[in-house]
């Protein structure tokens, strides 16, 4: 989960927030009021046990993907789109 901090600059930049604090927020609800319906939308939910591995392994997988990444750099997608809409285009069309 992200830290406060984090889940209230992902609020502001347009996704949904998952902290009560953030749900709490008063800029956040300023912007944005339905944020004060949640908490009590979530009142009956079963969360899940934090599991204290969580997130040194999930760390360490992120890791590994930048690695990845970076050995084997991809190249640009913007060749690939056009030829993307096209294929849609063909799946959708008469």
């Amino acid at each position: 989960m992200a830290s406060r901090e984090i889940d209230k600059i992902t609020s502001l930049e347009g996704a949904n927030g998952s902290r009560v604090s953030t749900w709490n927020d008063k800029e956040i609800v300023g912007r944005w009021p339905f944020y004060a319906t949640f908490e009590k939308a979530h009142e009956d939910v079963e969360y899940v046990p934090q599991i204290p591995e969580y997130t040194r392994i999930f760390d360490q997988r992120c890791d590994g993907l930048r690695i990845e990444r970076k050995k084997y750099r991809k190249p640009s997608a913007q060749p690939s789109c056009g030829r993307d809409t096209t294929d849609l285009e063909k799946l959708t069309c008469c």
